[in-house]
């Protein structure tokens, strides 16, 4: 397999791309793929017409990734519904992009009230149960937006391994993602996904949870649950895991693969940050802000040094 690196500053530089734009019942939010009304006849609920009515493409977007986490909760037979409305909110220009839109739909699914306790937490489970609802819930997922629902179920058992410490964090933590990885990418899913895109995807959404903002747990404060220099040496400690038929991929590529999952998260939580108080503003009122603060972001974690 021949994979290409792209440097970390350029990473940062297509996911700053990706943010130039962002300036009930679940399954009455579509009415058909194929209709051609009205972005307010499209919107079927209250809910939906509130996050629409929002005047930039960023606050819709935090909207609606909000208002279908909350649907798929309450109801998690509504999580193939809510993917198929986040789609056409994309489709429909309404926001720039499904990806986020897509975690906010699998953290719906991952807590859902109908398979767990419903207040975000899996502590009353063992860790083998927990194991095992993660692979169900990988093998639920669709390809859809992005993979953001493999991102979002790996890094959910991320979390829940910072939040038990199991043993020690440092010693033990990086064998733990490898054994996760290991299992989600043999995984019984779609024959149609090939097995090292689940690598990837895996790593990936490791990436994103080891400096993923939980906002419900008070003792974050609103930091990441691994300080960000803490996480990046964490990916660099990964082994990485078997592909079945194509072996084990070097470790500098699985902590690649962390990385990027890594960098994107980084990025978000910092932009939430700018944006706060600052939510109605244009990408174009915030650019000077968003440009010194990505030089800043790599700066401060030497992420410059490679470009």
């Amino acid at each position: 397999m021949k994979i290409s690196f792209a440097p970390p500053f350029l990473v940062l530089f297509l996911l700053l791309l990706s943010h130039l734009f962002l300036t009930n019942n679940a399954s009455t939010v579509v009415r058909s793929p194929n209709n051609n009304d009205e972005n307010d006849t499209f919107c079927q609920s209250h809910g939906c017409r509130t996050c629409l009515h929002l005047p930039t493409v960023y606050q819709r977007s935090l909207c609606f990734q909000q208002w279908l986490r909350s649907i798929v909760q309450n109801d998690v037979s509504q999580y193939v519904p809510t993917t198929c409305a986040a789609i056409q909110l994309q489709t429909r220009k309404v926001v720039f992009d499904c990806h986020w839109l897509m975690h906010g739909v699998s953290e719906g699914m991952m807590y859902s009230k109908t398979t767990t306790t419903g207040n975000h937490s899996k502590q009353h489970l063992s860790m083998q149960e927990m194991k095992s609802q993660t692979l169900k819930e990988y093998s639920s997922c669709k390809t859809a937006c992005d993979w953001a629902c493999y991102h979002a179920v790996a890094a959910g058992y991320v979390r829940e391994l910072v939040q038990r410490n199991i043993n020690s964090l440092i010693t033990n933590f990086a064998a733990a993602l490898d054994d996760l990885c290991a299992a989600l990418t043999k995984t019984d899913t779609n024959s149609k996904v090939p097995m090292a895109a689940l690598y990837f995807q895996c790593y990936h959404g490791v990436g994103h949870g080891i400096i993923w903002v939980w906002d419900d747990l008070d003792l974050n404060s609103g930091a990441p649950i691994i300080p960000v220099n803490t996480a990046l040496a964490t990916c660099d400690s990964l082994h990485g895991s078997n592909i079945p038929g194509q072996g084990t991929l070097p470790s500098v590529t699985t902590a690649y693969f962390c990385r990027t999952g890594l960098y994107m998260q980084l990025w978000e939580n910092h932009m939430k940050s700018l944006r706060d108080g600052r939510d109605d503003q244009t990408f174009e009122e915030l650019k000077a802000n968003i440009i010194t603060l990505m030089i800043q972001l790599c700066k401060d974690h030497n992420l410059n040094d490679a470009a």
